[in-house]
Protein backbone atom coordinates (compact mmCIF):
# COMPACT_ATOMS: atom_id res chain seq x y z
CA UNK A 1 0.00 0.00 0.00
CA UNK A 2 2.69 2.46 1.08
CA UNK A 3 4.88 1.44 -1.86
CA UNK A 4 2.19 2.20 -4.45
CA UNK A 5 1.54 5.57 -2.79
CA UNK A 6 5.24 6.50 -3.07
CA UNK A 7 5.38 5.33 -6.66
CA UNK A 8 2.32 7.46 -7.50
CA UNK A 9 3.85 10.55 -5.84
CA UNK A 10 7.15 10.10 -7.64
CA UNK A 11 5.43 9.52 -10.97
CA UNK A 12 3.65 12.87 -10.66
CA UNK A 13 6.88 14.77 -9.90
CA UNK A 14 9.08 13.15 -12.55
CA UNK A 15 8.91 13.80 -16.31
CA UNK A 16 6.39 11.68 -18.20
CA UNK A 17 9.14 9.63 -19.89
CA UNK A 18 10.34 8.34 -16.50
CA UNK A 19 9.35 4.95 -15.19
CA UNK A 20 9.02 4.45 -11.46
CA UNK A 21 9.19 0.88 -10.19
CA UNK A 22 10.15 -1.05 -7.09
CA UNK A 23 13.84 -2.07 -6.84
CA UNK A 24 13.14 -5.79 -7.24
CA UNK A 25 11.89 -5.08 -10.79
CA UNK A 26 15.32 -3.67 -11.62
CA UNK A 27 16.93 -6.88 -10.37
CA UNK A 28 14.72 -8.95 -12.65
CA UNK A 29 15.63 -6.74 -15.60
CA UNK A 30 19.34 -7.04 -14.85
CA UNK A 31 19.03 -10.82 -14.57
CA UNK A 32 17.29 -10.96 -17.95
CA UNK A 33 19.95 -8.77 -19.58
CA UNK A 34 22.83 -10.77 -18.13
CA UNK A 35 21.07 -13.98 -19.16
CA UNK A 36 20.89 -12.73 -22.75
CA UNK A 37 24.58 -11.74 -22.58
CA UNK A 38 25.38 -15.27 -21.41
CA UNK A 39 23.21 -16.75 -24.18
CA UNK A 40 25.21 -14.73 -26.73
CA UNK A 41 28.45 -16.09 -25.29
CA UNK A 42 27.08 -19.63 -25.45
CA UNK A 43 26.04 -19.14 -29.09
CA UNK A 44 29.52 -17.85 -29.98
CA UNK A 45 31.08 -20.86 -28.23
CA UNK A 46 28.88 -23.27 -30.18
CA UNK A 47 29.77 -21.57 -33.47
CA UNK A 48 33.48 -21.79 -32.65
CA UNK A 49 33.02 -25.46 -31.74
CA UNK A 50 31.37 -26.08 -35.12
CA UNK A 51 34.29 -24.32 -36.83
CA UNK A 52 36.65 -26.56 -34.85
CA UNK A 53 34.88 -29.70 -36.02
CA UNK A 54 35.11 -28.45 -39.61
CA UNK A 55 38.84 -27.75 -39.21
CA UNK A 56 39.35 -31.21 -37.72
CA UNK A 57 37.48 -32.74 -40.65
CA UNK A 58 39.66 -30.83 -43.12
CA UNK A 59 42.85 -31.86 -41.29
CA UNK A 60 42.01 -35.56 -41.34
CA UNK A 61 40.76 -35.35 -44.95
CA UNK A 62 44.01 -33.70 -46.03
CA UNK A 63 45.96 -36.37 -44.17
CA UNK A 64 44.03 -39.13 -45.99
CA UNK A 65 44.61 -37.44 -49.35
CA UNK A 66 48.31 -36.89 -48.66
CA UNK A 67 48.81 -40.49 -47.60
CA UNK A 68 47.03 -42.22 -50.45
CA UNK A 69 50.20 -43.98 -51.51
CA UNK A 70 50.99 -45.18 -47.99
CA UNK A 71 47.43 -46.44 -47.56
CA UNK A 72 47.78 -48.39 -50.82
CA UNK A 73 51.07 -49.89 -49.64
CA UNK A 74 49.56 -50.87 -46.28
CA UNK A 75 46.57 -52.48 -47.99
CA UNK A 76 48.87 -54.31 -50.45
CA UNK A 77 50.90 -55.69 -47.55
CA UNK A 78 47.76 -57.15 -46.01
CA UNK A 79 46.39 -54.44 -43.72
CA UNK A 80 42.62 -54.73 -43.48
CA UNK A 81 40.22 -51.88 -44.06
CA UNK A 82 39.45 -51.89 -40.35
CA UNK A 83 43.13 -51.56 -39.44
CA UNK A 84 43.60 -48.60 -41.79
CA UNK A 85 40.51 -46.92 -40.35
CA UNK A 86 41.76 -47.55 -36.81
CA UNK A 87 45.11 -45.96 -37.71
CA UNK A 88 43.41 -42.74 -38.77
CA UNK A 89 41.08 -42.75 -35.77
CA UNK A 90 44.06 -43.34 -33.46
CA UNK A 91 45.87 -40.41 -35.06
CA UNK A 92 42.77 -38.27 -34.56
CA UNK A 93 42.56 -39.32 -30.91
CA UNK A 94 46.22 -38.44 -30.31
CA UNK A 95 45.78 -35.08 -32.01
CA UNK A 96 42.58 -34.60 -30.02
CA UNK A 97 44.38 -35.25 -26.73
CA UNK A 98 47.13 -32.78 -27.59
CA UNK A 99 44.75 -30.19 -29.01
CA UNK A 100 42.26 -30.49 -26.14
CA UNK A 101 44.98 -30.15 -23.51
CA UNK A 102 46.43 -27.10 -25.25
CA UNK A 103 42.93 -25.68 -25.75
CA UNK A 104 42.07 -26.02 -22.05
CA UNK A 105 45.30 -24.29 -21.04
CA UNK A 106 44.86 -21.55 -23.66
CA UNK A 107 41.23 -21.06 -22.58
CA UNK A 108 42.28 -20.65 -18.95
CA UNK A 109 44.98 -18.18 -19.95
CA UNK A 110 42.56 -16.15 -22.10
CA UNK A 111 39.87 -16.19 -19.41
CA UNK A 112 42.33 -14.80 -16.87
CA UNK A 113 43.51 -12.16 -19.32
CA UNK A 114 40.04 -11.05 -20.45
CA UNK A 115 38.01 -11.23 -17.23
CA UNK A 116 38.54 -7.49 -16.64
CA UNK A 117 37.44 -6.58 -20.16
CA UNK A 118 34.26 -8.66 -19.94
CA UNK A 119 33.55 -7.20 -16.51
CA UNK A 120 33.87 -3.67 -17.91
CA UNK A 121 31.57 -4.53 -20.82
CA UNK A 122 28.87 -5.86 -18.51
CA UNK A 123 29.30 -2.82 -16.24
CA UNK A 124 28.98 -0.36 -19.11
CA UNK A 125 26.02 -2.12 -20.76
CA UNK A 126 24.01 -3.67 -17.94
CA UNK A 127 24.90 -3.31 -14.28
CA UNK A 128 27.93 -2.20 -12.31
CA UNK A 129 30.05 -5.23 -11.41
CA UNK A 130 33.69 -5.74 -10.67
CA UNK A 131 35.25 -9.14 -11.31
CA UNK A 132 38.97 -9.55 -10.85
CA UNK A 133 39.43 -13.31 -10.84
CA UNK A 134 37.84 -16.44 -12.23
CA UNK A 135 36.83 -19.61 -10.46
CA UNK A 136 37.60 -22.85 -12.26
CA UNK A 137 36.94 -26.35 -10.98
CA UNK A 138 38.43 -29.65 -12.09
CA UNK A 139 35.13 -30.82 -13.62
CA UNK A 140 35.20 -27.74 -15.90
CA UNK A 141 38.59 -28.85 -17.19
CA UNK A 142 37.25 -32.38 -17.69
CA UNK A 143 34.17 -31.18 -19.60
CA UNK A 144 36.25 -28.84 -21.80
CA UNK A 145 38.73 -31.63 -22.52
CA UNK A 146 35.88 -34.04 -23.31
CA UNK A 147 34.22 -31.58 -25.68
CA UNK A 148 37.56 -31.12 -27.46
CA UNK A 149 37.92 -34.87 -27.86
CA UNK A 150 34.36 -35.25 -29.11
CA UNK A 151 34.90 -32.50 -31.69
CA UNK A 152 38.06 -34.19 -32.94
CA UNK A 153 36.38 -37.58 -33.24
CA UNK A 154 33.38 -35.97 -34.95
CA UNK A 155 35.74 -34.32 -37.42
CA UNK A 156 37.47 -37.64 -38.16
CA UNK A 157 34.22 -39.60 -38.46
CA UNK A 158 33.91 -39.35 -42.26
CA UNK A 159 37.53 -39.17 -43.52
CA UNK A 160 38.83 -42.20 -41.55
CA UNK A 161 36.34 -44.68 -43.05
CA UNK A 162 37.06 -43.13 -46.46
CA UNK A 163 40.74 -44.02 -45.96
CA UNK A 164 39.76 -47.54 -44.99
CA UNK A 165 37.68 -48.00 -48.16
CA UNK A 166 40.55 -47.05 -50.50
CA UNK A 167 41.66 -49.74 -52.93
CA UNK A 168 45.28 -50.85 -52.64
CA UNK A 169 45.76 -50.04 -56.33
Amino acid sequence: QNKTKIIAQLSVRLPCVSLVAAPFHRGEQVEKMISSFQTNFTAMCLVSLLVGVFLNYNTVSASVTRRRREIGILRSLGATRTEVGILFFAEAVLLGILGSALGVLAGLFLARMLVGTVSETISSLYVLIQVRQISVTSWMFAVAFGIGMISMIAGAWLPAPHAARMDPI
